[in-house]
């Protein structure tokens, strides 16, 4: 289990550390937006306050990336 540090710290490498972890369950969560809603809010639970700015960020180039392998 990877530590996530602070967000605003690390942005680069949260992505790079969440995005192995959570790559399988955005795929799942592209059929449903609000499961992905879920999934962070638990996620960033833990941290505090979920980041809104990221996620948004986050899950639009999640999309296209199955479709471009």
């Amino acid at each position: 289990m990877a530590q996530i540090l602070d967000y605003s710290s690390i942005h680069s490498r949260v992505v790079f550390l969440s995005r192995r972890r959570l790559h399988v369950r955005v795929i799942m969560a592209t059929k449903h937006a609000g499961l992905i809603r879920k999934s962070w809010l638990a996620f960033s639970s833990q941290r505090g306050r979920p980041p809104t700015s990221y996620l948004h960020c986050y899950t639009r180039p999640m999309r296209s990336l199955p479709t471009q392998r």
